[in-house]
């Protein structure tokens, strides 16, 4: 069964990943944690989160940036940049996709 707070928490991730205002690579990573708390969601829309968090598990993405050199930071940032331009397309795919899973669970929700 789905935990109703991580529904809560991945269309959040979702919404505003797709309005702009969340990097997409963060949302990747955060909605790749949420997988096993989101078990009716198909392997298939996961996937693409999965594997995407998994490339970018060595950029320094949100707050962890502060612990890096600048130069480092800089070669990383480029890295992040050049990624994020070839993932964008599929992950907003997938963000669409698993949008309309994550509403179709939430108003199940409400009518139990």
């Amino acid at each position: 069964m789905d935990d109703p707070k991580s529904v809560e928490s991945a269309l959040k991730i979702v919404e505003s990943a797709l309005k702009d205002e969340r990097d997409i690579l963060i949302a990747c990573r955060e909605l790749a944690l949420l997988r096993s708390c989101l078990p009716s969601i198909s392997d298939d829309v996961f996937d693409t989160f999965l594997g995407v968090a998994s490339e970018v598990d060595d950029i320094p993405l949100g707050c962890i940036r502060n612990n890096w050199n600048d130069k480092k930071l800089i070669e990383k940032d480029n890295e992040a940049e050049h990624y994020r331009e070839q993932v964008d397309s599929i992950v907003r795919e997938a963000l669409f996709k698993i949008l309309e899973d994550l509403r179709m669970l939430k108003h199940a929700k409400w009518r139990h």
